[in-house]
């Protein structure tokens, strides 16, 4: 069974998903460090340097989307194979269990560190810990992901389960984008325009919106999330995750693709840094609802300040867009076969994902505000989480209990 399964693998795909989840690693470990976007981080270290600003749009843009649409494509064939009752099991302990106990164990020691930076806390982690963190600090950090993933994947299998014609929509929708691949890239990036534009016209660009302490998603991006992980989802329904033709045609267009990323990405990297206080990321819609404005009203204030919003966001669609197509070309092309380090990666990139966040906040609290280089903390901080993350994986996930987890 498991040579089989083994046989069975696309390794492209794992390989993908361990680099997006080493990119969110590199991307925590980088927040202190990025002059524009360090003031969305937990804390902050004086400094920055503009390369990491950059680094971390692209990484911003592309890691946690396409983790949802690699995910989509598992769900339907994991439940075909398992049947439901051994599907929910499974998704039980890999979703539902790493959140609660990611909530109640690994989320804590970040809260106290910002505290302590913050607020000069002279209270103990266990004192404040108990006290305190479930009282008015619980977070789920990094394991909203696990939280959405939930909430998608019970979705899917409802919507396939009562109106089953809807995911063959999403399958015929899929083949035709790889069949006519200009108009299907065209039609994927005004989707995408169209959703992540009205988001940020809702929520705003770093605004999470949800209910309790726990259950909340970033505005801008959760329903192009989850359209993807739907994609993802139909890309496996139509079968083009096992058709050879398609993507060995998808693999040699790499130079194309790479191309389109490369001036997607330098227009909307170059326009965002260049309008960030003069109008891409405004407050003024947000402030319009928030002061009891209606949407009979917003009209005016969506023509004043949504123009340099809306040519970022679509200038950030048509980057998502072509980088999906990029990596799922560039991997295709270069490193479809079994390769050690990176079958090691994709398999403990679980792990990394739970493990690494409260490891990257230790190291940047002994390093903060050091005369230090900002590139020798984040190579440090990088590095350090992503070895102990790694490792720690490697050694526990084979152990009674937590094979089933990790």
């Amino acid at each position: 069974m498991i040579a089989q399964r083994e046989q069975n693998r696309v390794y492209f795909i794992d390989y993908l998903r361990g680099l997006m989840v080493l990119y969110v690693v590199l991307d925590h470990s980088m927040h202190l460090y990025s002059p524009f976007f360090k003031k969305f981080h937990r804390f902050q270290d004086f400094g920055g340097n503009l390369f990491f600003d950059v680094w971390h749009m692209h990484n911003d843009v592309i890691m946690m989307p396409f983790l949802y649409f690699l995910a989509g494509m598992f769900v339907l064939p994991s439940l075909r194979r398992r049947g439901l009752l051994s599907f929910a099991k499974e998704k039980f302990y890999r979703l539902v269990v790493p959140f609660v106990l990611g909530v109640i164990i690994i989320v804590p020691p970040q809260t106290y560190i910002a505290k302590l930076l913050k607020e000069n806390l002279q209270q103990g982690y266990f004192d404040y810990w108990f006290n305190v963190y479930f009282w008015a600090d619980m977070s789920s950090s990094a394991f909203w992901f696990l939280y959405y993933l939930a909430v998608l994947t019970a979705l899917l299998i409802a919507i396939h389960t009562i109106l089953p014609s809807f995911i063959k929509i999403f399958g015929r929708f899929a083949t035709w984008l790889v069949n006519n691949p200009i108009k299907g890239f065209i039609s994927c990036f005004l989707i995408g325009a169209v959703i992540i534009g009205a988001s940020e016209i809702i929520w705003n660009t770093q605004w999470w919106t949800g209910f309790w302490k726990l259950f909340y998603v970033r505005g801008s991006r959760f329903i192009m999330k989850g359209f993807l992980f739907f994609l993802g989802a139909g890309f496996a329904y139509a079968g083009i995750t096992r058709n050879t033709e398609i993507l060995t045609r998808i693999g040699n267009s790499w130079k194309t693709w790479t191309l389109i990323s490369l001036l997607a990405g330098g227009a909307y990297i170059t326009y965002a840094l260049s309008n960030f206080y003069t109008g891409a990321y405004t407050l003024e819609i947000l402030r319009h609802f928030h002061y009891g404005g209606t949407w009979v009203d917003v009209w005016p204030i969506i023509e004043a300040y949504g123009g340099p919003l809306l040519i970022r966001t679509t200038l950030l669609a048509l980057f998502m867009c072509s980088l999906v197509v990029m990596y799922v070309a560039i991997f295709k092309r270069f490193l479809d076969r079994p390769l050690p380090k990176w079958q090691s990666l994709a398999a403990c990139s679980f792990g990394i994902y739970i493990f690494h966040e409260p490891i990257v906040h230790v190291v940047q609290y002994y390093y903060i505000q050091n005369e230090t280089s900002d590139y020798i903390k984040f190579i440090a901080s990088a590095s350090v989480a992503t070895a102990l993350s790694w490792g720690l994986t490697h050694i526990i996930k084979g152990w009674p209990g937590f094979r089933k987890v990790l």
